[in-house]
């Protein structure tokens, strides 16, 4: 009799990254990101000196997400326009 072979197992998935608390530089790169809405995640990668990668799995963490939706719904559009003039010398 010919020995019966199994599938080997899969995997187990990936765990998803999610940071439990918010660092400084995460409330920055929502604020720059709220700044500045025509620039894209690897603007963002060299602005902050990380890879593209970190930058897109902290958008998309749970923890990030919930911070920048509520720091995005504090900002009214006019204060956007005064804090992109006020911060216009700074780029």
């Amino acid at each position: 009799m010919a020995e019966e072979t199994l599938p080997p197992e899969s995997p187990p998935p990936p765990k998803k990254f999610n940071p439990r608390t918010v660092a400084w530089w995460h409330e920055a790169l929502a604020d720059w990101l709220i700044q500045n809405p025509d620039k894209h995640a690897k603007d963002a990668a060299v602005v902050f000196d990380t890879s593209l990668s970190y930058i897109h799995m902290l958008k998309n963490s749970d923890t990030f997400k919930a911070y920048f939706a509520g720091r995005r719904n504090s900002c009214r559009p006019e204060s956007k326009t005064k804090l992109r003039r006020c911060l216009e010398p700074f780029r």
